[in-house]
């Protein structure tokens, strides 16, 4: 089971120096606006993919005036880890070896951010989609990632030609083999994982609000009625005038409804934001259930949206999970009310980036 038992930062945003040890179970991090807390529910974010919370974010990562940041951890299982970042670059130890791929974090300390922005999952792009949905894959489907990468890179160099204007044809077919092969691998892994995640996320719907009629549907990203090798040679002439690839799962989307309208535009701020909550605590339970691991989930501003009956919901199902948990607050008191036992939270009081106090 994946947790961080000692998690150091410097330089990290607002946080000139900050050392701090979690525990298991729930941890809350409070204090006034502009203490750091969402920056540490950030470093932990950072260890696990290599970027912060959004790519504009990612630009940002240290603290102004510095000219370079480190995030450390020590895992329960005994591993340390640690990234310093320097000019836009980032380098990554494992156990003091330096890692070459992002992925080996994803794998060895797998999080679920839940926060303000939680509803781009449902606004937003299909990029944010099939991120959520690419998450769940790559943590089961062992040949994901191979295919993935086989895919994008492909589709980089058929791209390249179709922009080009000096189209070989030959060359092209040649491309479309190796895209057409990885294009259904990674096709056919997103459909295994969505028939497993649609019973987990509507048990977690059902415990957390009355809403119903909630139907998540995939799109592959081309032509349902054909199969791809078709689809990729009846849109050959359209991608040719564009100049880029019409068809693939590079294009893939989980459409979400309500009552067949989609849900973003049917339900209200606070709906959505349980909605997303269903989907993050679905796609975690059904990690644990596919892995027999945890992962660790980063909670920022859960008020924001939500009244305090459905806050206590959001609690008892992370606290059903038993995962470690960073959860931000600006008042102690009333994080101390929404979990089942009080006494069991680690807190830690920030204020203008330095850790004031701490403990049960």
């Amino acid at each position: 089971m994946t947790q961080i038992s000692q998690l150091s930062l410097q330089n990290f945003r607002n946080i000139a120096q900050l050392s701090i040890s979690p525990q298991p179970g729930i941890n809350v991090i409070y204090g006034e606006n502009g203490a750091g807390k969402t920056s540490l529910l950030e470093a932990i974010h950072f260890l696990s993919l290599a970027r912060g919370f959004t790519r504009s974010r990612s630009k940002h990562l240290t603290r102004l005036g510095e000219e370079q940041s480190v995030v450390f951890a020590k895992l329960n299982g005994g591993d340390k880890l640690g990234i310093e970042r320097s000019k836009d670059n980032n380098r990554i130890r494992l156990n003091g070896d330096t890692v070459r791929s992002a992925a080996e974090l994803a794998e060895l300390l797998p999080v679920q951010v839940f926060s303000s922005d939680a509803f781009q999952l449902l606004e937003g792009s299909p990029q944010n989609r099939r991120a959520f949905m690419d998450w769940g894959v790559f943590h089961v489907e062992h040949g994901f990632l191979a295919n993935w990468q086989t895919f994008r890179t492909t589709l980089k160099h058929r791209n390249q030609m179709l922009r080009s204007g000096n189209i070989n044809t030959d060359v092209l077919s040649a491309f479309d083999e190796p895209l057409v092969r990885s294009a259904i691998a990674v096709d056919e892994a997103r459909q295994r994982w969505l028939t497993g995640f649609m019973p987990v996320f509507t048990e977690s719907l059902a415990q957390l609000t009355e809403i119903s009629d909630i139907s998540i549907s995939y799109r592959r990203g081309w032509d349902k009625t054909k199969p791809y090798p078709q689809a990729l040679a009846d849109m050959r002439q359209r991608d040719i005038e564009r100049g880029t690839t019409q068809s693939g799962p590079q294009r893939a989307d989980l459409v979400v409804r309500y009552k067949g309208v989609p849900a973003a535009d049917a339900l209200s701020r606070g709906q959505q934001k349980l909605l997303v909550a269903a989907m993050k605590l679905a796609q975690a339970k059904l990690f644990m259930q596919q892995t027999k691991q945890k992962c660790v989930f980063l909670i920022d501003d859960l008020p924001s949206e939500l009244d305090v009956r459905h806050q206590a919901k959001v609690a008892q199902l992370l606290e059903n999970l038993a995962s470690q948990v960073f959860v931000t607050a600006i008042d102690k008191l009333d994080q101390s009310n929404l979990w089942s036992n009080s006494e069991a939270i680690t807190w830690f009081q920030l204020a203008d980036g330095q850790l004031v106090a701490s403990g049960e």
